[in-house]
């Protein structure tokens, strides 16, 4: 989800410079864009550069020749020539402290490769702030201190054998933090010029701007839902909308005003949606097995039946191979279930967050729910943030639960909720993980750290977590929340046009979805399971797993061995 996010700040990658550069910029200020700082390969150079001001754009403190506003430093080892450009060239030994930037435009990026030493302090603009990049090389010592921005702040990684800390960084904005982490590239950023929900949306220029998914998403088998808001800053050319995939790609993009809806790019899936310049759509993508649907403002627009699907990769949004997005995007969710399962729907009147905080107010006693959320984020501030909005937007004095999802930062975070804890504003602690991933460390904090719930998959498919993770935390004491006890629906597969065995009626059962909730939540170390669905007779019917007896162990074996039978 987007809806209060931002992208764009101190990140660190890859430029050319000299060896042990030593460089020095201290008081640039400016009214119009501060631009970037590089060095390259050079002879024994020391440069300072001082109090460089300007009312016209600075682009660039340079080590190849360009001039720019200002100063100009030539061939020579230190040089002062009185012409409207700025050149600085570097050479060999050369270290490099960058202090005191500011600007009322945007502030650039700082760039540095090889073996060099990096101080950047006091970095802060009232636009974007750019990027520090960092990349090769042993022994690179970074310190990054005091960056602040009213704008976006994005990323920071290194590549290559660096020291790097990264200190003071604020903003009144975050990173998306609602799903998996996510990555700017180019000048995506936060805006408040436009918003479907909330003060900001995200806003892509259409030239290389656009946000990745720091790890693969895989949408390579199983259901789908993908929901966003566009709006398009004009309706010509084409424009990315999403991506995913690496070899085999499925993406949208707007060719015109028509939605595109493609796999690899051969099939496709849908062109039948149109679109306006300058106002807000909503665009449900679902894939349920086979068949795709396109939704429009809540409406089935489309729908096709293929069996292609992409591979494994990142999901991209604002991405296209013939023209990335301009305009806003707010609201993006990505679902593991077909959420409409080709039924049409009432489009969301506020974020998805705020709509629960709606209901609990409408919902007498509510006290007596059960408040569970999750934090998600690498960064311990964002993290701090995103609690905060929960408990507003939920309208919640205190949480039931609150877990580390997916283990992201997890010592940081946990924490923050162990202070929580103590002052009463959450009951429980935990951490959750899914899809069989990092069981050995959740293992290693479930022995070392003092959390209440564990999270994690276990299905009568899927059952490794009966051989180490169950009896921990039976022994422990730690609550399990079994998340996928379908499968993500595949366990279904198996049972089509199938009658459940007549003994498993005495246990109450008289459905599937009731046979494999009750073969997860009668394990006596698990606590609930957490089925998805969109339907609200699905709902319906799992709850009917609530009722009747539980199945003992023998039974359960049963259940198991006529289950795989059926595989």
């Amino acid at each position: 989800m987007f809806g209060s996010s931002s992208f764009s700040a101190a990140s660190f990658s890859q430029s050319d410079s000299g060896p042990n550069a030593v460089f020095e910029v201290s008081g640039v200020s400016t009214t119009g864009t501060v631009g970037s700082v590089t060095t390259t390969l050079g002879a024994g150079v020391s440069v300072s550069v001082t109090g460089v001001a300007a009312t016209m754009p600075v682009v660039a403190i340079d080590a190849g020749g360009s001039l720019f506003g200002g100063i100009a430093f030539g061939e020579e080892p230190f040089a002062e020539l009185e012409d409207t450009g700025l050149k600085v060239v570097i050479r060999e030994g050369i270290g490099v402290p960058v202090t005191g930037v500011e600007g009322t435009g945007a502030v650039g990026s700082v760039s540095i490769a090889l073996a060099p030493n990096i101080s950047v302090t006091g970095v802060a603009g009232t636009g974007g702030v750019g990027s520090v990049t960092i990349t090769e090389g042993a022994g690179i010592n970074v310190a990054v201190t005091g960056i602040s921005a009213t704008g976006g702040v994005g990323s920071a990684s290194v590549v290559g054998d660096a020291n790097v800390s990264v200190v003071g960084v604020s903003a009144d904005a975050l990173k998306p933090n609602n799903g998996s982490a996510f990555t700017a590239n180019g000048n995506a950023q936060l805006s408040t010029a436009q918003a479907k929900f909330g003060p900001s949306s995200l806003l892509l220029d259409g030239t290389d701007d656009f946000v990745t998914s720091d790890e693969n998403i895989d949408l390579s088998s199983g259901d789908f839902t993908v929901d966003m808001w566009i709006r398009p800053t004009n309706v010509t050319g084409y424009k990315g909308i999403w991506q995913t995939g690496t070899s085999t790609t499925e993406q949208s993009y707007l060719l015109g005003n028509q939605v595109y809806w493609v796999v690899n790019p051969s099939t496709i899936i849908s062109s039948s949606v149109t679109v306006s310049a300058g106002v807000w759509t909503m665009l449900s993508y679902e894939r349920e097995g086979n068949v795709h649907r396109i939704y429009k403002n809540g409406t089935l627009e489309d729908t096709f039946t293929t069996s292609n699907k992409p591979d494994n990769g990142v999901f991209s949004v604002g991405k296209n191979g013939f023209g990335d997005f301009n305009g806003y995007i707010d609201e993006v969710r990505l679902s593991s279930v077909a959420r409409y399962e080709g039924t049409s729907f009432t489009e969301p009147t506020a974020n998805y967050a705020k709509i629960i905080g709606i209901c609990l107010k409408n919902i007498n006693q509510n006290n007596k729910l059960f408040s569970a959320t999750k934090v998600w984020t690498p960064v311990t501030k964002h993290g701090e943030q995103q609690i905060k909005n929960s408990f507003d937007l939920w309208g919640q004095d205190q949480f039931s639960l609150i877990q580390v999802h997916n283990l992201v930062n997890y010592k940081d975070h946990l924490e923050k909720l162990s202070n929580l804890k103590q002052q009463k504003k959450i009951k429980y602690i935990g951490v959750t993980t899914s899809h069989g991933n990092k069981h050995k460390l959740l293992i290693d904090i479930m022995n070392k750290e003092d959390i209440d719930f564990v999270q994690f998959t276990y299905n009568i498919l899927d059952d490794e977590a009966e051989q180490k993770l169950l009896p921990l935390a039976k022994e422990k004491k730690i609550a399990v929340i079994v998340n996928r006890p379908f499968q993500g629906g595949s366990l279904f597969d198996y049972t089509k046009n199938k009658q459940i065995p007549k003994w498993v009626k005495e246990y109450g059962i008289r459905s599937w979805s009731e046979f494999f909730l009750k073969f997860t939540t009668s394990h006596p170390a698990v606590t609930c399971s957490i089925p998805a669905t969109s339907k609200l007779d699905h709902m319906k019917e799992n709850m009917q797993s609530l009722y009747g007896d539980l199945p003992d162990e023998k039974a359960r074996m049963r259940m198991k061995q006529f289950f795989k039978s059926l595989v």
